[in-house]
């Protein structure tokens, strides 16, 4: 195999409960998460380079202790004692802080494309997989998520993963806001308000979808906190309740807002107002499922 093409997608949180702090450091949460076809593009091939992995990164510049995708990359190398030079080329899509699991997709990627460019399954078998769901693990607690990329109940850290057979497709308006919102601040902020027992935290009824036959309430436990930090989530609640699209709340710990949608028209309309009117970027996607590589 010369080149593998790999189709990283992001995810979105239809709700996102926060439980108790574990002897980790982690928390207890409860999420439902659906994959949707905004994706970042990455290529994996042999490369003659002195260097074992060689990254071509398109985005903004991350510092090498966050950057997931040379983290799973050298944690593949090492576990396989893979010898052969490798170039990741990697053209970001999914914006960064944006509550949409970028870095956890493409570090789940970047393992399954390391194993099918390898072809490790004829030689490791059972033991690849167990191997890659460890390093899934270490990586972070979206990665073990993405390494099926489907619909999905989690729970645990995140790291706990219970496929949806038979999800609804949905279809969405992904509405990033320009700033990055990052995980580990916003699960500061959670413990400090949490511990003070304020009222802060209460937020307004959740709205709700139905959800396979049952309904789903868009409940995120950051958004009060989001909303305080920035008016900006009030103004575009209101454009999108002035537009009749009520089922939205905020991915993950954000920044990103999605919407569902129901009504394409009032889709389109809403769009280009967002977009002239409260300096945004939005972008339409529809929920997806599984892995999607192109090999050469």
């Amino acid at each position: 195999m010369n080149k593998i093409q790999i189709f990283s997608s992001a995810k979105i949180n239809l709700d996102l409960i926060i439980k108790e702090k574990r002897d980790d450091n982690y928390h207890e949460i409860s999420s439902v998460i659906q994959p949707v076809g905004l994706q970042d593009n990455i290529i994996i091939e042999a490369s003659s380079s002195s260097k074992l992995i060689e990254l071509d990164f398109s985005g903004p510049e991350i510092p090498i202790d966050d950057n997931l995708i040379l983290k799973a990359a050298e944690s593949f190398c090492n576990t396989f004692s893979i010898k052969q030079s490798i170039k990741i080329s990697v053209k970001k899509n999914i914006p960064l802080g944006s509550g949409m699991g970028g870095g956890s997709s493409n570090a789940a990627a970047i393992l399954l494309g390391l194993s099918r460019f390898f072809r490790l399954h004829e030689k490791y078998g059972s033991r690849l997989t167990h191997e890659v769901l460890v390093m899934a693990k270490k990586l972070g607690s979206d990665v073990t998520f993405f390494l099926d990329s489907r619909t999905a109940k989690v729970s645990g850290r995140g790291d706990i993963v219970d496929i949806i057979k038979d999800p609804p497709k949905l279809r969405y308006l992904l509405i990033f806001p320009g700033f990055e919102s990052r995980t580990k601040d916003l699960y500061d902020l959670w413990d400090k308000e949490h511990a003070n027992n304020k009222n802060s935290l209460e937020q307004s009824a959740p709205r709700k979808i139905c959800f396979n036959n049952q309904d789903l309430y868009l409940k995120n436990d950051f958004l009060p906190i989001l909303v305080k930090r920035h008016q900006q989530y009030r103004n575009i609640f209101k454009i999108l309740d002035d537009f009749g699209l009520p089922s939205y709340s905020i991915s993950g710990s954000g920044s990103t807002i999605f919407v569902i949608l129901e009504d394409e028209l009032n889709a389109k309309d809403a769009k280009e107002y967002l977009e002239s009117h409260a300096n945004v970027k939005v972008v339409r996607a529809d929920s997806v499922e599984g892995w999607h590589f192109l090999v050469d």
